[in-house]
């Protein structure tokens, strides 16, 4: 009898240890899968940051472009007006 209760016990304790061995591997399951999520989401992040940046970067490149623009012809048409002025002055005057 105490055989027969002793194998009963084993039995019970590798039941009790086989589902607590699922439910660990349950576990693990699912929090490989949350973290294959939240690791999906921080690559999208990094990727949308990245584009981000660049696009920034090109943006101040444009605006950095205009005004160097805007300075080039600023100073050229202040060349052509004293180049224009210097030609006044150097022409010779009309005899009516």
């Amino acid at each position: 009898l105490a055989q027969r209760i002793y194998e009963e016990e084993l039995v019970e304790l590798d039941r009790a240890q086989k589902e607590k061995q699922k439910q660990e591997e349950a576990t693990i399951a699912v929090l490989t899968k949350e973290y294959d999520e939240i690791q999906a989401i921080i690559d999208a992040n990094h990727e949308l940051a990245i584009r981000m940046t660049h696009e920034e970067q090109e943006k101040y490149t444009i605006e950095e472009r205009a005004r160097l623009l805007v300075k080039y012809f600023e100073k050229r048409k202040k060349q052509l007006a004293a180049k224009r002025a210097e030609e006044i002055r150097n022409k010779p005057p009309i005899r009516t």
